[in-house]
C-alpha cells in the first residue's frame, strides 16, 4: 500500500510541496524577524540631512529630472510600493514624514523602482506583469490544493475534477516560485540604484550609506519569504496566539 502511494505522481507532488513548503516556512520565520529587528534598530536613528524622506526623494526625483509621482498613503496597511503604471511612489505616512535611516532606506527603494522605470521602461513593465502572474498565483493556489483535496475524498465518479485541481493549485504554486525568483535581480538593482544617488548625490556618511544598506539586505531576505509568509503567519498564530 505505501509503495502503491509513493508511485503515485500526485502524491509525490504533494510531497514535494510539502517539503518546499516547510522550507519556506523556516525561511519566513527566520527572515521577516530579522527584518523587524534591524528596521527598529535604526527607527530611532536620524540620519544627517534633517529632513522627511518624502523631501529627499521629491529632491532626488527633481534632480534626476523624473515625471514620477510621489504621494503618501491614507491608510498604513498597504505598506510601502511603486506603480511603475503611473510612475508613482507610494509611501505610508510613517515612511513619508519620517527621519529615520529605516524610513529614508524603505523610501529610497521605492525611488530605486522609479529610476528602473525611466531609465528601462520595457523591462520594468515585464516586471510589473510578472508580479500581476504572481499575485494572481498566490491567491489560487494553495486554495485549489485545499478544495482539491476535499473533491477528491469525496467517493463518487467525478473525483477527477478534484485531481485536476490538485496538480493546477501545485504547479501553479511552483511557477509563482520561479517567478519570484527570477525577479530577485530586479528588487535587488532598485535597492542598487538607491544606495547609488544617495552616495552621489547626498551628504550622508559612509556609516549612514552602510546602515541603509543593511536594512535594504534585510528587506531584500523577506522578498522569497514571501511566498510562504501566509502560511507561516497561520501557524504562528496557531501556536502562539498571533
Amino acid at each position: 500500500m505505501l509503495e502503491e502511494l509513493l508511485m503515485n505522481p500526485l502524491v509525490i507532488l504533494v510531497l514535494v510541496g510539502i517539503f518546499i513548503m516547510l522550507i519556506g516556512i523556516t525561511m519566513a520565520s527566520s527572515a521577516y524577524p530579522r527584518f523587524l529587528q534591524i528596521s527598529e534598530k535604526y527607527s530611532d536613528v536620524p540620519h544627517s540631512l534633517e529632513t522627511i524622506s518624502a523631501e529627499v526623494i521629491a529632491w532626488g526625483i527633481k534632480n534626476l529630472h523624473q515625471r514620477t509621482r510621489l504621494v503618501a498613503l491614507k491608510s498604513d496597511e498597504q505598506g510601502d510600493f511603486y506603480v511603475p503604471k503611473s510612475d508613482t511612489i507610494c509611501l505610508t505616512n510613517k515612511v513619508y514624514f519620517g527621519k529615520s535611516i529605516t524610513d529614508l532606506a524603505i523610501a529610497s527603494h521605492e525611488f530605486g523602482h522609479s529610476i528602473q522605470k525611466n531609465k528601462n521602461s520595457f523591462g520594468t513593465k515585464i516586471c510589473y506583469i510578472l508580479h500581476l502572474i504572481n499575485n494572481f498565483l498566490l491567491n489560487i493556489s494553495w486554495p485549489l490544493v485545499f478544495l482539491g483535496f476535499i473533491i477528491y475524498l469525496i467517493p463518487f465518479d467525478y473525483n477527477l475534477i478534484g485531481k485536476v485541481m490538485i496538480y493546477v493549485g501545485i504547479i501553479g504554486y511552483f511557477v509563482n516560485i520561479m517567478l519570484k525568483i527570477a525577479l530577485i535581480p530586479h528588487e535587488h538593482n532598485a535597492s542598487t540604484r538607491a544606495i547609488k544617488f544617495l552616495k552621489s548625490k547626498t551628504n550622508l556618511s559612509k556609516q549612514e550609506i552602510s546602515q541603509i544598506r543593511e536594512v535594504l539586505r534585510a528587506a531584500g531576505d523577506t522578498y522569497i519569504a514571501s511566498l510562504f509568509y501566509r502560511p507561516y503567519r497561520i501557524i504562528r498564530f496557531i501556536f502562539k496566539g498571533y
